[in-house]
């Protein structure tokens, strides 16, 4: 619909629906959405995320399905002022039952750029697409996190918090970005963009 100017990332719900994070990056008059494709292609509003207390904004980006059901998805706070890093991003996790979502929490902030988001055997990984600001070669990362330690706040400077599990230097600083989606093989090997 009209509401939606940027859809981003999007995951496969165990019932067969899909969810598609958009933050309308594009046209920020439009509040950021959680849509809802149907397996019979119909799209509906599936959920608004809730404002950063600080920024006044909610920016989803890459968005998983936990093990119990559960959604999670990257809040890119860095749109809310590209030219001052805020360290605000964050993971929030929207509880499910039945079907139906319910209040989000933060599950893991601190971040600069979070952008994607993967869980495997346990781990919620995050990619920080400018984990170092004004680093040139540019420096991104990736964090990991338990399932189970909800409510992380990283520490500064986030090359030294220990959920950082590896960083990426990027060459092309035009560009001004890194780390971004990730997936893993059937082996557990994890593919960066």
């Amino acid at each position: 619909p009209d509401y939606v100017n940027t859809p981003d990332g999007m995951c496969l719900m165990p019932d067969g629906n899909m969810i598609v994070s958009c933050p309308n990056i594009n046209d920020q008059t439009q509040p950021a959405v959680l849509m809802k494709i149907t397996p019979d292609n119909r799209a509906e509003l599936f959920y608004r995320p809730p404002l950063h207390p600080d920024t006044g904004m909610a920016y989803p980006f890459g968005i998983c399905v936990g093990p119990r059901g559960d959604l999670y998805y990257a809040d890119l706070q860095w749109f809310a002022d590209p030219e001052n890093p805020n360290y605000k991003s964050r993971v929030m996790r929207i509880p499910m039952k039945g079907g139906k979502p319910g209040k989000a929490v933060v599950f893991a902030s601190g971040m600069v750029v979070a952008n994607a988001v993967i869980i495997r055997g346990g781990y919620l990984y995050v990619s920080d697409t400018i984990l170092v600001p004004g680093s040139d070669p540019l420096i991104s990362g990736i964090f990991r996190f338990k399932l189970d330690e909800e409510g992380v706040q990283l520490k500064r400077p986030l090359l030294e918090d220990p959920h950082l599990l590896t960083t990426i230097k990027t060459k092309n600083v035009g560009i001004g970005f890194g780390a971004d989606g990730m997936t893993f093989d059937s082996r557990g090997n994890l593919y960066l963009a």
